[in-house]
């Protein structure tokens, strides 16, 4: 009887060495496959979140362009009553363009600019020598051009 205690012992103490060796080998494998879940998942909600942004930067892409071209549609339509013509008003808006292009303010500043200017002076071609004035002293004070028209 004394040699079946032992080897029971033996037994016992050899299955629980098995068994936490087989337990930490699950552990590992469970581990393993949480992350490969968990990366997964987060991943996914990481591609999602990129693909919901790229939607949203789409959608404002596209309200600031249409908000632009109204801009200049609206700039044309005021231009056009103030000069009296869809070609100096076209003429004029090409100026615009231009000269927004050529320095660091934006089209609607510029524009809103160069309309006052048209009012007071009465003349496009005078307008447009006044811009360069004005621009240049909105960009020495740092004043918004349009602003500085009305100085």
């Amino acid at each position: 009887m004394a040699r079946n205690d032992i080897v029971t012992r033996v037994t016992a103490k050899d299955d629980t060495k098995a068994g936490l060796r087989s337990a930490r080998s699950s552990f590992k494998t469970f581990a393993k496959d949480a992350k490969t879940i968990t990366t997964g998942v987060v991943g996914g909600e990481l591609i999602s979140a990129a693909g919901r942004a790229a939607m949203d930067t789409a959608r404002q892409f596209f309200r600031e362009g249409i908000a632009f071209t109204r801009a200049l549609e609206t700039t044309g339509a005021q231009m056009r009553t103030l000069l009296g013509s869809q070609g100096m008003a076209q003429q004029q808006l090409d100026f615009i363009k231009r000269f927004a292009a050529d320095t660091p303010f934006f089209i609607q500043q510029v524009a809103d600019a160069n309309r006052l200017l048209v009012q007071f002076t009465g003349s496009a071609v005078e307008a447009n020598e006044a811009m360069n004035l004005v621009g240049d002293a909105a960009a020495g004070s740092g004043a918004d051009v349009a602003n500085v028209a009305l100085w």
